[in-house]
């Protein structure tokens, strides 16, 4: 249950960071839709992944972290370009939001690793916890996206 619990907080960390990270990118974020129906595409895509194919759940979680570590230096550059003309509560938004990350990125890292060795009798669970956790961060983060 404890590996459970894990997988859905890292998880929703995880696509928070990249439906959110588009407001620190250099380029232009994607809009709203088009950031939705890649979550979406790569929901269906884990729906229908078996135990059979943990290698390549392992693989395109590796990527993500790669993905990952480069959306967190675009983050870094940009506020660091930004921070004398962010106010204090934006400074202390973007410290906090980029360690928050950080951890996040730790815990999808340890979340790859376990993926090797969970159980075949897990997956359906873990599965079930990423959909359930999808549908919460969808509904949170339509509600966010209103505010930026």
């Amino acid at each position: 249950m404890k590996i459970y619990k894990a997988v859905c907080a890292t998880l929703i960390g995880a696509f928070i960071f990249f439906l959110v990270m588009p407001a620190f990118s250099a380029d232009p974020p994607a809009g709203k839709k088009e950031v939705g129906q890649e979550v979406k595409e790569a929901v269906e895509a884990i729906k229908e992944y078996s135990a059979d194919q943990k290698d390549e759940a392992v693989k395109k979680g590796k990527a993500v972290l790669d993905n990952l570590d480069g959306r967190i230096e675009q983050m870094e550059s940009r506020i660091k370009r930004e921070w004398d003309r962010m106010g204090d509560s934006a400074r202390k938004t973007a410290k906090t939001s980029l360690e928050g990350i950080k951890n996040q990125r730790e815990k999808v890292a340890e979340w790859v690793g376990s993926m090797k060795q969970s159980s075949s009798g897990a997956w359906e669970e873990v599965k079930k916890g990423f959909v359930e956790s999808y549908e919460t961060l969808s509904d949170s983060f339509d509600k966010a996206a209103d505010k930026f």
